[in-house]
């Protein structure tokens, strides 16, 4: 009798499994995150340095609001996709914009952002990273697995994710690159808010937090080949990441 040939297990059921379970993400009502951020994006686009700030997300809706990503620590920086908007520390708002993201239409690569950029573009993509790969589930995403990508002698499996019109996100076709503990490893994207660059981001440092794992290190460069070496346009590095389930 022939040999059985093992069953390819389902990539994204064996990634959302390997991160803590479905049951386990929707427990969570909130992700607080501190971290440090820095690169040569912020520093072409008038924030240079780094800044080390804290968001707190909902995990079911795309709301991102921060503390330290301004200079003064006691403002709040929100950010919703129809609006984003600081508000002092009594609740008193001193900037506001609607439809954010229409804003940078007439930007080009030598633009400069002002705060509303700054916060639509960070509020949106940390929503996506804090919340990925059970993100994925939602109604509209489609998901389908590419053929294998090998990097450095290692073999990992790529999802392809589209994403729908609803979420806010850097373009709307990523690539989400798995090694073969089902761990992101690198992820593909081009910003339609910075005129479509190709850019690859890095993952490393994956830690369990309240039954759920997270990568605690990212650092982008310009789309492979050019390596997770290659210059360091964004680098985000969490120090503390804490899930309650309990608002």
């Amino acid at each position: 009798m022939a040999e059985k040939i093992p069953q390819r297990v389902d990539l994204l059921s064996a990634v959302l499994e390997a991160h803590g379970g479905e049951a386990r993400f929707n427990e969570i009502k909130s992700i607080e995150a501190t971290f440090n951020l820095s690169g040569l994006l912020f520093d072409s686009k008038g924030y240079p340095g780094h800044r080390q700030l804290t968001v707190t997300i909902d995990p079911r809706s795309p709301q991102a609001f921060f503390k330290g990503l301004g200079n003064n620590v006691d403002e709040l920086w929100a950010y919703i996709p129809e609006k984003t908007w600081i508000e002092n520390a009594d609740g008193s708002v001193i900037q506001r914009r609607d439809s954010p993201r229409a804003a940078f239409a007439h930007l080009n690569s030598e633009s400069v952002w002002d705060d509303m950029h700054l916060l639509y573009f960070v509020g949106y993509a940390l929503w996506n990273y804090l919340t990925a790969p059970f993100l994925f589930k939602r109604p509209g995403f489609k998901t389908r697995e590419l053929e294998n990508h090998v990097e450095n002698s290692e073999m990992w499996r790529v999802l392809e994710v589209t994403f729908p019109d609803d979420i806010p996100t850097h373009n709307k076709i990523q690539r989400f690159y798995y090694d073969k503990k089902f761990m992101l490893r690198r992820l593909d994207y081009a910003p339609d808010v910075l005129g479509g660059p190709n850019a690859s981001q890095y993952v490393f440092d994956h830690q369990d937090v309240g039954g759920l794992v997270f990568p605690t290190l990212r650092r982008v460069v310009p789309e492979a080949p050019s390596s997770v070496f290659g210059p360091r346009l964004v680098l985000i590095d969490f120090c503390d990441i804490v899930v309650r389930q309990h608002l």
